[in-house]
């Protein structure tokens, strides 16, 4: 079935706010058997790092946040978008100082972050290293008397199994007669720009078959205008960008077929650059240095331009996603379920000044702004808490210490309760 149109990605993160809404009042409520079990549901159900996790049953995926879990691909869209943006910002910077090679890799990354961004908006959401489980790992040993040598442990992530293989996970939410709801299709690893840019590429077919030629904004279309001197000398049609059919088959060359030439452009900018730059000496005598002073400057601006492109059309895709959690939510909880979205996605640095200065904040959803600007407008990282909890999962001659940092969703997201981790078992930090 055909991913989700923005009107109905807005229904489903709707949907998704409210159940997590009720599910987080319902954890609040739990009491558990042990440090160790509350420690454990903790982290899979609130810790970023752990944040989506899966398991098989009766040979099919599932994720235990299904029901919420569109709030995963919004999560993922927003701070993709941000972290684009900044990265279009890096770029200007660094074009201005002639710093040609790291200009061609911000410029490249920034359209990178902003695809994915377009495909989580399309309910199509990535998951190149799944999570299953968690399991306690010794990470160091006390050296302070009086427990001098007895191990800690943390909880980690362990990669998600399927069928005896560590697949990536596209997750897909589909609307059908039953309703929304995800599936998890099981991926063979392999090189992640070609099948993300694979993907941008089919998703793109779709909309043009949809809506025509105007589905696509100008200033994305015309990146595909860089390869039709290419699809001409391969025999391919003329048209360029001016026809569907013939943007549908830019795209296809550039994205889709086995060879595209978009990871390949990126490769030859970002990691071969010096026989590009050698290329572009040779012929720089023939080339206008009134269109771009320099050849080696050439892949990072068409880059930049789509960039551009994507980035106004992410800021008005997710505009008109939270106007629709707005029409059936109200403003409050629409503000809130971004706020949760904020931190379950991992969004842990950000230059909001760059964000700021370029253009694209004024036009963001106030929600988003509204959210991002207490975190981020004085200081760029959010700090890990300095709370920790540690117990003693041994014996008072032969200790053995579990441990664990409080997630940043804590108390963010959700309050930490008293009676989840007792007072009377912590103590490690003293020793």
């Amino acid at each position: 079935m055909p991913p989700l149109r923005v009107e109905e990605f807005g229904a489903s993160l709707a949907v998704s706010f409210e159940v997590l809404s009720q599910f987080k009042n319902e954890f609040v409520a739990r009491h558990f058997k042990s440090c160790d079990e509350a420690a454990k549901e903790l982290v899979m159900y609130w810790d970023p790092r752990f944040l989506p996790n899966f398991e098989v049953e009766n040979n099919k995926i599932t994720s235990p946040q299904q029901e919420w879990f569109t709030v995963f691909a919004f999560a993922e869209a927003l701070s993709e978008l941000l972290i684009g943006i900044e990265e279009l910002s890096a770029y200007e910077v660094l074009e201005r100082k002639d710093y040609d090679q790291f200009a061609n890799f911000a410029s490249y990354t920034s359209c990178f972050h902003l695809v994915d961004s377009f495909l989580c908006s399309r309910g199509l959401y990535w998951i190149p290293k799944p999570v299953g489980d968690c399991e306690w790992r010794q990470f160091r040993r006390i050296t302070a008397p009086p427990a001098q040598g007895a191990p800690v442990s943390q909880l980690e992530p362990c990669a998600f199994k399927f069928q005896g293989r560590n697949p990536s996970i596209l997750a897909k939410c589909t609307d059908s007669a039953a309703g929304r709801h995800w599936i998890f299709e099981p991926k063979d690893p392999r090189p992640i720009h070609v099948s993300r840019w694979r993907l941008f590429g089919e998703e793109l077919q779709r909309l043009l078959n949809q809506d025509g030629l105007e589905s696509v904004p100008k200033r994305v279309r015309r990146l595909f205008g860089l390869f039709s001197g290419h699809l001409a000398f391969r025999g391919g049609s003329k048209d360029g960008t001016k026809s569907v059919a013939g943007l549908q088959e830019l795209i296809r060359t550039a994205c889709v077929d086995r060879e595209a030439l978009v990871p390949r452009l990126r490769n030859l900018a970002v990691y071969d650059n010096r026989s590009m730059d050698e290329h572009f000496r040779l012929l720089s005598h023939m080339l206008d240095v009134t269109i771009v002073d320099s050849p080696t400057k050439l892949a990072a601006r068409h880059f930049n331009q789509l960039g551009k492109g994507l980035a106004e059309w992410q800021v008005d895709r997710l505009k008109k996603t939270l106007l629709a959690v707005e029409k059936r939510l109200g403003s409050q909880e629409c503000l809130e379920g971004v706020r949760r979205a904020l931190f379950l996605s991992g969004l842990v640095e950000l230059d909001f000044s760059k964000v700021v200065d370029s253009g694209f904040y004024d036009e963001l959803h106030r929600c988003i702004r509204d959210v991002v600007a207490p975190v981020f407008r004085n200081r760029r990282f959010i700090p890990l808490p300095m709370k920790s909890r540690a117990w003693n999962v041994g014996t008072a001659k032969r200790p053995e210490f579990h441990f664990m940092w409080l997630p940043i969703t804590v108390p963010n997201v959700i309050p930490l309760q008293d009676n989840w981790f007792p007072k009377h078992m912590l103590g490690l930090a003293k020793t």
